[in-house]
């Protein structure tokens, strides 16, 4: 038998039960099963933590319990943004800053590790930044996006200077780093970082909590009076880079031509309230907007549509991984999605799906019209297309993947 490969994997997305949080759980949890390696986490996680539901189990709350269960979540919420990278309260970086840098300094003196995996995040680079300056060994980082492309060409906000220098030195120390897609490959490229040490590792999808034979839409169609109605759905981020506006203009095309077509809208983000003021002003009639779903319910949404939609910015697909283009598939929906990124490899376009150019209202108009139109066409395509992606990344396949490159830096 082997060396163990000893490794210290920071990921301050590990507690957060959405977005990236919930992508980094799945793959550390797959990442804890492999052999031949030792996982140290911080910030610490149990098993528990890993496993739980993202929404309270009401069945096993009573009526008495659930307003003294939710004013202590809440207040353990805003003891936390007391120290989170994440938090608008002006001493908050800072203090997680000083904290976690303690704490992985004392770790690394404490311990002898073959590598380290950090997960990059914006809001934690000078973390990062100075937890690099104090290794000792290989450094391998998975990289979520080119943070200061995405600031100048997506989320149009400020990036500051000190960050945009921590984040270069982050990429120019790396032994490796791990990208989502090839298109975020070339970004780095660009950027001036070598080829070399850039390695493609998809996010991966657990295609046994995304199948229609286990998943039933009908309760969700019973809740926003959808039984006799046609289904488009999207299903994600209401952020910059998921492009709701031209969806939301050709959903205005559509309503004019199927008048039994209804358009759900699941999910939250800073950008959802622009959406339904555009809506509004659209003058659309037939769009339910559901808010936040957990995420164990996303399956019986996803069930309960005939269509869905992976609408993205020609600047996001240079790096996004279209997740949830992956779980329409893995569902067995037919699917109307952006042409271009990491999407060409998961759709042929008029074989497992349909593709439409970016920003192009008047196609993704057709192209969903196309499928509603057309039942017994849409049907083969969502077959054929969760056939396609048994091939795709297993989190176990992720998991292996890293781990490779982690024991290939390491020399192990």
């Amino acid at each position: 038998m082997g060396k163990l490969l000893s490794v210290l994997y920071y990921n301050t997305f590990l507690p957060m039960k959405m977005g990236e949080g919930l992508v980094s759980r799945q793959f550390l949890q797959a990442a804890l099963q492999l052999d031949s390696w030792q996982i140290t986490i911080i910030p610490t996680v149990t098993p528990a933590m890993l496993a739980e539901s993202n929404v309270l189990d009401r069945h096993k709350l009573s009526s008495k319990k659930r307003p003294r269960r939710k004013m202590l979540a809440r207040l353990r919420k805003q003891l936390r943004r007391l120290r989170s990278p994440m938090s608008r309260l002006p001493l908050a970086p800072y203090l997680y800053k000083r904290q976690m840098v303690q704490e992985v300094t004392a770790v690394l003196q404490d311990h002898s590790f073959d590598v380290l995996l950090l997960h990059l995040s914006q809001q934690d680079l000078a973390t990062l930044a100075e937890i690099c300056r104090r290794r000792k060994r290989p450094l391998v980082l998975r990289a979520p996006a080119p943070f200061a492309y995405q600031a100048d060409h997506v989320l149009q906000r400020n990036m500051s200077q000190q960050d945009r220098q921590h984040e270069r030195f982050l990429y120019q120390t790396a032994d490796a780093i791990l990208v989502i897609s090839e298109g975020m490959k070339q970004l780095f490229v660009d950027m001036g970082v070598a080829a070399s040490k850039i390695h493609v590792v998809p996010n991966g999808i657990d295609l046994d909590a995304f199948t229609a034979n286990g998943a039933d839409g009908t309760a969700v169609r019973q809740q926003h009076s959808l039984a006799q109605r046609k289904v488009v759905g999207y299903v994600g981020g209401f952020w910059p880079g998921n492009d709701l506006n031209t969806l939301l203009r050709a959903w205005h095309h559509v309503e004019k031509a199927e008048s039994q077509a209804t358009l759900l809208l699941v999910g939250y983000g800073p950008e959802l309230r622009p959406a339904q003021e555009m809506s509004r002003s659209l003058g659309l009639r037939n769009c339910i907007w559901t808010g936040r779903v957990d995420f164990s319910q996303v399956p019986d949404h996803m069930a309960a549509m005939d269509v869905g939609v992976g609408p993205y910015t020609q600047e996001a697909l240079a790096f996004v991984s279209p997740l949830k283009v992956i779980e329409y598939t893995a569902m067995g929906l037919p699917v109307v999605a952006t042409r271009g990124g990491q999407i060409a490899e998961l759709i042929e376009d008029g074989v497992s799906g349909l593709l439409y150019d970016a920003g192009n209202e008047t196609q993704l108009a057709e192209q969903i019209l196309q499928l509603l139109t057309a039942p017994d066409k849409a049907k083969t395509m969502g077959v054929q297309a969760r056939q396609n992606i048994q091939t795709w990344h297993s989190w176990d396949k992720t998991a292996q993947k890293v781990q490779a490159i982690c024991c290939q830096v390491a020399q192990v």
